[in-house]
């Protein structure tokens, strides 16, 4: 498999830079991993695509289970208030990401769903109270797993934006609405991991 070179992106956003003048005749295409996609909006690499959107769906899907164990634990407190609203918009995030792949005529994978679901559990483990020697460490740590997550979802996002312009599915998806929307979750949750971390290594934690 021949990696792509990467270079400094063109000042068209969204447009790969090209190194190719077409004409009436002929256009100019790029190459994904092997597979010809045109710049035009008529063909993706949808295989690839696949791999790429079932691997964040897993994601998705140990980010919803630890979102819910956190609003859980934090109930009737100011942060699980504020992870009310986070849970719903990760599960909307989720059914939007599943409803993109039906509508690219992409399969669900069993294994990367399983392996989310493995994620979280094995996630429960790590941050117990019994390995970490502190709730307060495990909560910290458990607000970092949810941020990391929403992290990679922003990533998804902002790539997904970046070959909008290839299919007509993409093109129709709010890309950068649904980033912003991301990062406002990041931003949520960033004053209560620094409190967090605040309380875990405070003196008699």
């Amino acid at each position: 498999m021949v990696i792509g070179s990467l270079s400094p992106p063109s000042s068209k956003h969204g447009a790969p830079a090209s190194h190719c003048s077409p004409s009436q005749d002929e256009r100019c295409i790029i190459v994904v991993s092997g597979s010809v996609a045109s710049w035009g909006g008529e063909m993706v690499a949808i295989d690839l695509l696949g791999v790429y959107l079932n691997d964040h769906l897993g994601g998705s899907i140990a980010g919803v289970e630890i979102a819910e164990k956190l609003r859980s634990k934090n109930d009737g407190t100011p942060f699980g208030t504020a992870l009310k609203g986070v849970v719903m918009e990760v599960k909307e995030d989720r059914a939007t990401l599943e409803n993109l792949m039906d509508r690219l005529g992409i399969e669900r994978s069993p294994a990367k769903q399983a392996a989310g679901r493995g994620l979280e559990k094995l996630g429960r483990l790590r941050t117990s109270k019994q390995l970490t020697g502190s709730g307060e460490v495990s909560r910290l740590m458990d607000i970092e797993a949810l941020s990391m997550g929403i992290e990679g979802k922003f990533a998804m996002w902002r790539a997904l934006r970046e070959i909008a312009d290839l299919d007509a599915e993409l093109a129709a998806t709010d890309f950068d609405g649904l980033a912003e929307r991301a990062g406002r979750q990041r931003e949520t949750l960033e004053p209560y991991r620094l409190q967090a971390a605040g309380f875990a290594f405070s003196p008699g934690s």
